[in-house]
């Protein structure tokens, strides 16, 4: 055979139609009648062939690869076809792809804020989030009567709000209190500013 690398190369797109097609097989001898192990020029690694036969040195950049013939990994090539009747493609660097969020670009591994209480990575093309403000979705014990998330002045997070009785209420820091139980779309004066309603148990 004339082999190329592992089945590591199975995660690029390209491997993947080599097997779903059948193409893989197509370039694969059994049994396996391997030589010797390949000596490789300074810089080339030398992996198993995709048949998981014999070694061989893997493929560089610009270099022909196919089912067996594998490219090299370790610099993030992959066995690139022009169209997917090619038997035969070339050896090329996958740049993993960037995330577009609201008309802004962000490069793969960039983290960036959508707001002040979310956080994202982007990853390849897609992009994953999570709370800033973890406290917004740890909802407050029992005790708590009719618990709902109210905005603070000078701070992003939102603070939770317990009404304990008609006519009162506090909020969970117990270094707050106010006049009057808040309702929904009032905003009340507090000891130490105002609090307005955002939702009643969710963040």
């Amino acid at each position: 055979t004339d082999g190329r690398t592992d089945g590591r190369v199975n995660r690029e797109d390209s491997q993947h139609y080599l097997q779903e097609s059948g193409k893989f097989s197509a370039h694969c001898v059994y049994p396996c009648g391997c030589g010797t192990v390949p000596v490789c020029r300074p810089g080339v690694p030398t992996v198993r062939d995709g048949c998981g036969c014999c070694w061989q040195c893997a493929g560089q950049a610009g270099e022909l690869c196919d089912g067996a013939t594998i490219c090299d990994v370790s610099k993030n090539l992959t066995c690139i076809y022009d169209t997917t009747q090619d038997l035969t493609g070339t050896c090329q660097e996958v740049q993993p792809a960037k995330c577009t969020v609201n008309n802004r670009t962000y490069d793969d591994g960039e983290n960036f804020t959508l707001d002040c209480r979310t956080q994202c990575t982007c990853q390849n093309g897609t992009y994953a989030c999570v709370s800033l403000c973890p406290s917004e979705n740890i909802p407050p014990s029992a005790q708590c009567h009719h618990p709902h998330l109210v905005t603070v002045p000078g701070q992003c997070c939102r603070e939770w709000m317990c009404d304990t009785a008609p006519g009162q209420c506090h909020s969970t820091r117990s270094v707050l209190g106010c006049a009057r139980s808040v309702s929904r779309g009032v905003t009340d004066n507090l000891q130490r500013g105002q609090f307005k309603e955002e939702s009643q148990s969710e963040p």
